[in-house]
């Protein structure tokens, strides 16, 4: 038979199951980025018959105890919503997509699309950021910012995107370079030089109207995707004959440095109190276990009679008398 599961090892085990749950469902999600008071669509990928629950939920990464929230969900053909999130959400009739309309601060996170319970491909992790803004005369070329450490990272590729969609890669070691077809008139490009002075901006010819949006741009590495500064860039493309829009947003986003600093501060001091707990708890309990003088087993003298005759059992000795 197996011996028995010290009590102490109970903590540990808990411990390893958090990590391991925690890293396998951020896995896998798609960062999405979006401006406070913007709306953000979410893919249905995939059909979810009438008769299952069709539901956008949202994970709560940084709580472990805390339940995944439904935002809305499709109950027998009729929709419901959370409270938090009452008149803020649309969908098509053919529920192609999810709209979470006038996002705030506490909407950033991790999204997923179920149907009867199971998840459906395209989860997204969304941040909500306070965008740097770029006004642009229509017809005019226009540098967007960005930057980032890339020798050091062993970034391999820069990557724009425009709302989600690539707008351009480039890769350093061939200087090949994949776009989403803008034409050989308005081309999209980055410095030559990008890889030696980590200057990822990205310069926009003949800018129109569809070229308004909200703009990332990252630095990849094998399996690495991260985000350069400013971490969203949002142009506004002034029509021909409009009158000329100021940028009223600052050139730097410290606010968004603030924010995600504290959300990594107090995501590790809730961490690291947990580990000490668990820690404490595995000490105390392995404490109460112990006996005094614990020092291995106690052996018993015994003494034996058989008739006139007796047998002693000492120390494991046996003698007769």
């Amino acid at each position: 038979m197996a011996p028995p599961l010290p009590c102490f090892a109970l903590p540990i085990l808990l411990l390893l199951i958090i990590i391991i749950s925690s890293s396998t469902t951020v896995s896998g999600f798609v960062e999405r980025y979006v401006n406070p008071g913007d709306s953000v669509k979410i893919t249905v990928n995939g059909t979810c018959p009438t008769g299952d629950v069709l539901a956008l939920i949202r994970l709560h990464q940084t709580d472990v105890v805390r339940p995944p929230t439904d935002v809305t969900k499709r109950v027998n053909g009729v929709w419901q919503e959370e409270e938090t999130y009452s008149g803020r959400i649309a969908h098509d009739s053919a529920v192609s997509f999810i709209i979470l309309k006038d996002v705030n601060s506490n909407d950033g996170g991790h999204y997923v699309v179920t149907c009867g319970g199971r998840d459906l491909p395209g989860p997204i992790q969304l941040k909500v950021a306070v965008p740097f803004d770029k006004v642009v005369h229509e017809g005019a070329s226009a540098t967007l910012p960005c930057h980032h450490a890339t020798v050091a990272e062993r970034v391999k590729r820069v990557r724009w995107e425009k709302d989600g969609d690539l707008v351009l890669e480039q890769d350093r070691s061939s200087s090949e370079t994949a776009g989403s077809g803008r034409g050989r008139e308005r081309k999209a490009s980055v410095p030559e030089d990008w890889y030696s002075k980590g200057n990822l901006s990205l310069t926009l010819d003949g800018v129109r109207p569809e070229d308004e949006g909200n703009y990332v741009c990252y630095v990849v590495g094998d399996g690495t995707r991260k985000r350069g500064d400013p971490g969203n860039v949002r142009v506004t493309v002034n029509r021909r004959g409009d009158k000329l829009i100021a940028s009223t947003t600052p050139t730097q986003t410290p606010e968004v440095k603030e924010s995600s600093f504290s959300t990594r501060l107090i995501v590790s001091i809730a961490f690291n109190g947990l580990l000490l707990l668990l820690l404490a708890a595995g000490v105390i309990c392995w404490l109460k276990t112990r006996t005094p003088g614990d020092a291995g087993p106690q052996r018993e003298d015994r003494v034996l009679y058989h008739g006139p005759d007796s047998v002693c059992v000492a120390d494991g000795d046996v003698s007769g008398h």
